[in-house]
């Protein structure tokens, strides 16, 4: 073995020791730390519940079939569609503020039952108020 490799060896072994060896010794709260520094930037934890079914939101394959359904698509100007709202979803999380859609989802349930590819839209809007209420709290 040469001397440049045996020194690389020793270094590394080194300093793994000593990571383990702080490692007690270490202040910080951890999960606690992190939520704090995202804080400002509006990120949060994703609960489990949405963590599981994320996925499946990129099944959208936007057929517009919920949207085809949607009674308030039709009446209330500026209603985002659920189909761009999916789309947008499944490619990225986006701010959370600029969803500002009335709970309408909450009695009619069509969108999710027109779709072919059984995206989960009601729990994806559940996830956008759930974000923003995340959003709002840690604002206050």
């Amino acid at each position: 073995m040469s001397g440049k490799k045996l020194k690389s060896f020793i270094f590394l072994g080194k300093h793994f020791a000593l990571h383990f060896l702080k490692k007690p010794f270490k202040k910080g709260r951890g999960l606690l730390d992190f939520k704090q520094s995202y804080q400002k930037d509006g990120i949060f934890a994703v609960p489990d519940k949405f963590r599981v079914i994320m996925p499946s939101f990129s099944h959208c394959m936007t057929c517009k079939q919920c949207d085809s359904v949607c009674p308030e698509l039709n009446r209330t100007p500026n209603f985002l569609a659920p189909s761009y709202v999916v789309t947008s979803f499944s490619r990225s999380l986006t701010t959370f503020d600029l969803f500002s859609q009335k709970k309408c989802w909450e009695n009619c349930q069509l969108c999710q039952s027109a779709c072919p590819k059984d995206v989960p839209l009601i729990d994806l809007f559940e996830f956008i108020q759930n974000g923003k209420t995340q959003l709002q709290a840690t604002t206050l």
